[in-house]
């Protein structure tokens, strides 16, 4: 999985569903992007995730959770823009894990 490509999608779901396979998906409902899903790991990768999808993952990690920036960033300790940036991919990944569990042909 490589992120290097993340400009040939139309958005951060696209990207998703392209990359991330169901057990990949699984682990992210269940454990969360932080335990090492591939093309999550480092922030080679998710940073220019980020940059490609910034808005659509600003929306998908803080909509409907009622969190603002502010506090995602301090809920996971980011020290700089960087970390924020990786939080942001996170949680959007762990958002789409759970709301396209249908389309990863897992059962409910």
């Amino acid at each position: 999985m490589s992120t290097r490509d993340a400009n040939l999608y139309g958005s951060f779901e696209d990207w998703f569903l392209a990359n991330m396979d169901t057990d990949s998906a699984r682990d992210l409902r269940e454990y969360g992007a932080s335990c090492g899903i591939g093309g999550l790991v480092y922030y080679s990768d998710t940073v220019p995730l980020f940059h490609a999808f910034q808005d659509e993952i600003e929306t998908l990690a803080t909509d409907g959770y009622d969190t603002e920036l502010w506090q995602l960033a301090k809920a996971c300790d980011a020290r700089g823009v960087t970390q924020l940036k990786n939080a942001l991919v996170w949680a959007a990944a762990e958002r789409l894990a759970h709301t396209l569990r249908h389309q990863l042909d897992e059962p409910v």
